[in-house]
């Protein structure tokens, strides 16, 4: 699970395997019922201050500069038509085949998810 939590801090892994991991369901059975039982008993008070506090958490997050914003990771190799069928382009199961093509300029919906990946709720 820590390999899991590294790799989704890395950008290589996602949340979306974690939450089906074996690993983090046992540690969600072991931990929620406390979990649960501690929000029951809390006060009105105590659950405000404390989604107060998450708001601010998430106000800051947003004007703070992420890590990946700072250091852009490396351009993808560009994709050459020319390349001869016996060699293997990267990002490929065979040769030249399944090429990955990306358009030239991003549009409102590439805008839009990588917006949502750099300061969504879950980073």
């Amino acid at each position: 699970m820590k390999n899991q939590l590294r790799g989704i801090l890395a950008g290589t892994g996602s949340a979306r395997d974690l939450l089906h991991s074996e690993g983090f369901n046992q540690v969600l059975d072991r931990t929620m019922p406390d979990a649960m039982r501690h929000f029951a008993e809390m006060s009105d008070e105590e659950r405000q201050r404390l989604a107060e506090q998450g708001e601010a958490d998430l106000a800051r997050l947003r004007v703070q500069p992420l890590a990946d914003e700072q250091h852009p990771p490396p351009a993808p190799p560009a994709f050459t038509p020319s390349a001869p069928a016996d060699n293997v382009v990267p990002g490929t199961r065979k040769p030249n085949r399944e090429r990955i093509v990306t358009p030239d300029e991003d549009d409102e919906d590439d805008a839009y998810f990588r917006e949502r990946q750099q300061r969504g709720w879950l980073r």
